[in-house]
């Protein structure tokens, strides 16, 4: 399936934002990996109701080293309990959020080839305290989220067809 767009529940952006702050707030700061679960309606728009952090494998500042068949059996796990559709994953980048506006880069397409099963790809940055106007642009959620006092930019990949696509993404009430 080819995605066209990508839709978040508002708690899905704030508990992917909480994770994504505590991996920074850390001493040692380690990028956070996680699952994220719902629909997919009216033709390839997909619908993203829950996500989850997955706790194994290993954490570094700049990548998660994770035994990819024991993250792909407990996701499935989870969909089945959860009864939604498994839809991919979400990683943090740590560093700034201003970082993903240069594009995709080599270690996150092999981070994407891993998970041939799932249609999209979430990538997560946030700054603690930085107060920053919410808007929605064509291709990115970025903003404030008071509640954690940090400011985030997510983006989201289609990594189901032969090249990375990035998907239109808003969030809804």
């Amino acid at each position: 399936m080819n995605p066209d767009s990508v839709e978040f529940r508002p708690s899905v952006l704030q508990d992917m934002c909480w994770w994504t702050l505590c991996g920074v707030m850390r001493r040692r700061r380690q990028e956070r990996v996680g699952f994220l679960f719902g629909r997919v309606r009216k033709e390839r728009h997909i619908v993203v109701e829950r996500a989850a952090l997955y706790r194994g494998g290993r954490r570094a500042s700049h990548h998660a080293d994770v035994k990819v068949v024991k993250m792909a059996d407990r996701r499935y796990e989870l969909g089945l309990k959860l009864h939604l559709q498994v839809l991919g994953t979400f990683h943090s980048h740590i560093s700034d959020v201003d970082e993903l506006a240069h594009g995709v880069s080599p270690d996150d397409r092999l981070a994407f080839a891993d998970d041939i099963f799932a249609p999209i790809a979430v990538i997560v940055a946030v700054r603690p305290a930085v107060r920053t106007p919410n808007r929605t642009s064509k291709r990115a959620l970025i903003g404030y989220e008071p509640r954690l006092g940090c400011s985030f930019n997510i983006r989201a990949y289609s990594i189901s067809e032969p090249r990375i696509r990035m998907l239109p993404v808003n969030a809804t009430d």
